[in-house]
């Protein structure tokens, strides 16, 4: 149930927001947030090939926002899956995934910074970071950097334990044949991923309690 990602750095899109007129009031977006609407096959597309696209239900939607989205989703995913170690797993995934995002976020703002130190929108931006001032900024990078080495060193460990388990897209499609043998109806790439975190539940439960009776 581990993992083998590393989520490619991608940046936060404050260059675009400096870049528009301010007169034109941004469309509405509507994107998956949660495990519960989101199907399985948009889940394995993020998870497999680390394109969140598919996250979006309408609009247009910047990477911050796919960002963001994609790391809620994670988060639950994790508190939804009950086998300790592919919690922690993902657990660890959303920490990278918000380091290296907080890291780029600083870095694109301090660049900023340097042409206009009193830019309200940057200056807040920087505190929504956690970041009390600009001259914090470099010393904040340098923490996050620390955390985020120590978290994908741990996040590695984790994989090194599931070599032969990658997550892949054949990997899905062998658990689902499995599960729906287990459910006695076809569980298909159309189901939640809420759905199918208590599907696989079930069956790791069931699992357990047949190894403990033949044991």
């Amino acid at each position: 149930m581990l993992s083998s990602i590393r989520i490619p750095l991608t940046g936060i899109n404050i260059w675009k927001r400096k870049q528009r007129e301010p007169q034109e009031s941004a469309p509405s977006v509507s994107l998956h947030r949660d495990c519960n609407t989101l199907p399985l096959s948009v889940f394995i597309t993020c998870l497999c090939d680390h394109d969140l696209r598919g996250l979006v239900i309408q609009g247009h939607a910047s990477q911050d926002e796919l960002n963001e989205a994609w790391a809620a989703i994670l988060s639950e995913y994790s508190s939804l899956i009950k086998s300790p170690e592919a919690a922690k797993c993902y657990e660890l995934l959303r920490m990278v995934h918000n380091y290296q995002v907080r890291i780029i976020a600083a870095q694109k703002a301090a660049i900023l910074l340097e042409y206009n130190r009193d830019d309200r929108d940057v200056l807040r931006m920087i505190k929504e970071l956690g970041i009390p001032g600009p001259r914090s900024i470099a010393g904040y990078i340098k923490m996050w950097n620390v955390e985020l080495q120590a978290r994908q060193k741990e996040l590695d460990a984790l994989n090194a334990k599931a070599a032969g388990r990658k997550r892949t897209r054949e990997s899905f499609t062998s658990e689902l044949v499995v599960l729906s043998r287990f459910q006695q109806y076809r569980v298909t790439l159309d189901t939640t991923v809420a759905e199918y975190c208590t599907i696989l539940n079930h069956y790791e439960s069931y699992q357990k309690e047949w190894q403990k009776k033949t044991s």
